[in-house]
Order: structure tokens, then C-alpha cells, then sequence
């Protein structure tokens, strides 16, 4: 990874929490969504660093400004 690809951000407890559940939500949302038009692997898979992003942050980030 270059250096140019990082953005060295300051975020607070209370910031990392809500972009968690901005990405919960907007992936609760559009498996909704995908449920209701019967779509193939290919959307849902695309879903899948959504879900991971948030689980990372939950996992290592936010312990660690606790």
C-alpha cells in the first residue's frame, strides 16, 4: 500500500460507533433489497466487504479506544 492510499484521520469512540452502524444499516438495507428481487451470488457477495469493514472496526478499532 502507498503512502498516498492512507488517510491519517482522528476519529472519536462515539464517530467509529455510528460509522459501524452506518454500515450495519446499509447493509441490513440492501440485503432487504436483494431478497426482494431474487438476485444471484454476484450482489450478495458484493455486500460482503461491507460486512467485513464493520466487523473489523467492532474487532479491532473500537477496543482499542476504549
Amino acid at each position: 500500500m502507498r503512502s498516498d492510499d492512507v488517510i491519517d484521520a482522528k476519529f472519536s469512540v462515539e464517530d467509529w460507533e455510528r460509522i459501524v452502524h452506518a454500515l450495519q444499516e446499509y447493509v441490513r438495507m440492501t440485503e432487504d433489497v436483494l431478497k426482494q428481487h431474487n438476485v444471484g451470488d454476484r450482489e450478495w457477495d458484493n455486500l460482503t466487504p461491507y460486512h467485513c469493514l464493520a466487523k473489523d472496526i467492532e474487532l479491532f478499532v473500537l477496543p482499542m479506544k476504549k
